[in-house]
């Protein structure tokens, strides 16, 4: 779960990047919550499964959260926040 100080609200819009198994993808933050988030994703995403595990990075400076896929259309992929 995410546990942050930050608003939420101003990092909708903002770049972050996303660790996958197939290397690290730049994206926009479209949406997040305290459980999860959702991305847009630059570029090809090979092989991205429900369940795979990743790391998003946001450019707010609040580390780095460990998740999982939920869904993924496309470039966007939900995520899914996994415990510290």
């Amino acid at each position: 779960m995410l546990k942050t100080e930050f608003d939420t609200k101003t990092l909708v819009g903002s770049s972050c990047s996303l660790d996958l198994g197939s290397g690290r993808h730049e994206c926009r933050l479209d949406r997040i919550s305290t459980s999860g988030a959702r991305v847009i994703c630059l570029g090809f995403l090979r092989e991205t499964l429900r369940g795979d595990r990743a790391v998003l990075h946001l450019q707010a400076g609040s580390g780095d959260i460990a998740c999982k896929v939920a869904d993924i259309a496309a470039a966007k992929i939900k995520l899914r926040f996994v415990g510290r």
